[in-house]
């Protein structure tokens, strides 16, 4: 038990003026809002299928899925993900990758597309995606996809905001 002594007086002090709600704008006046509503089309998810995950207690084949983002980088579908999203260890890669989009902000995003690898460095854990089919056969592939545009580090300065999305 502490012993404080005698409380004599109470004091009140009024809290600092604080906003309710911080909406921060980066350097060209854009919430992050306003980014999201512009960028949000070339974000997708993507989820792989895996064939082979190891056995169980009892030897059976164990199956398993991974699930990550990505962004279109460009038009023609290509995107770039992790690498652990598409393959566990050297030997069990996926057996189908497919591509989740969403047209609004009320709908979770919806499987539409597969894709296949086309390059892979686990090191940098990244791994570069082709869309090449829709999950629908009647579905044609869309003419183009929301490509996002790679920023330019080296006209980055220290302080600068960054938003990463994804």
């Amino acid at each position: 038990v502490f012993d404080f002594g005698e409380v004599r007086q109470t004091v009140v002090q009024k809290a600092a003026e604080t906003p309710a709600v911080y909406t921060p704008t980066t350097t060209d006046g854009q919430s992050p809002e306003q980014i999201y509503q512009t960028l949000s089309g070339g974000v997708v998810m993507v989820l792989s299928d895996f064939a082979s995950a190891g056995t169980d207690q009892f030897g059976q084949t164990q199956s398993a899925q991974a699930l990550g983002t990505g962004f279109v980088v460009d038009k023609d579908g290509y995107i770039l993900t992790n690498a652990h999203v598409v393959t566990r260890d050297a030997t069990c890669n996926f057996t189908r990758v497919g591509v989740a989009v969403t047209d609004n902000d009320d709908a979770p995003p919806e499987l539409r597309y597969e894709a296949g690898l086309v390059a892979l460095d686990p090191l940098l854990d990244l791994a570069v995606l082709k869309v090449t089919a829709s999950i629908d056969p009647a579905q044609a592939l869309p003419p183009s996809f929301t490509a996002l545009t790679l920023g330019d580090s080296d006209a980055l300065d220290i302080g600068d905001p960054l938003g990463v999305w994804g």
